[in-house]
């Protein structure tokens, strides 16, 4: 078993101790090549590895080793940075559809539902089954139905934002 966080080569020629050429060996025989070199790779806990390169014609030595850790680095540390860059994203999205949900309520939902309150009281005062208070009727209903919609679509901006909350698009 490699070690977690060595670097190796292997090469049919290299002379190691034992307890260090077998696991290099048993790793040369999985990769079907005759050279290899394989360095950690860790861009956060949940990546974390090894990365190997192997060949059959070419012999790897310590320069291409050091290159390939500070390739392994780079990329782990560009990794991370993507990993930053979409929680960041993630961020600014649920802010956004907060703000939007706050101003749908303030400025579209409570005008909708004074209008509501207003029509509601207006009907109270006219004769029951009168043409004026059929049509106000019909204007709370239409009202009812608008305060509907907005609250339908508010939840589903709360509920989006919650699946951004967990860490998923909803």
């Amino acid at each position: 078993e490699l070690e977690p966080v060595a670097s190796a080569l292997w090469g049919r020629r290299r002379s190691l101790p034992a307890r260090k050429a077998e696991p290099l060996r048993r790793a040369a025989n999985l990769l079907e090549c005759r050279s290899f070199m394989t360095v950690p790779y860790h861009a956060g806990e949940a990546r974390a590895g090894r990365l190997y390169l192997a060949s059959n014609e070419r012999r790897y030595g310590e320069r291409d080793l050091a290159l390939l850790a500070q390739a392994a680095a780079r990329l782990a540390n560009a990794t991370r940075n993507l990993d930053l860059l979409e929680e960041i994203s993630a961020n600014a999205t649920q802010i956004e559809r907060s703000r939007i949900s706050r101003d749908i309520h303030d400025t579209a939902l409570q005008p909708y539902i004074g209008l509501k309150l207003g029509l509601e009281a207006l009907l109270r005062k006219l004769e029951p089954g009168s043409a004026p208070a059929d049509r106000v009727s019909e204007l709370l209903e239409m009202s009812a139905l608008a305060v509907g919609a907005l609250r339908g679509y508010m939840a589903r901006l709360r509920d989006r934002n919650q699946g951004w909350e967990r860490g998923h698009p909803a």
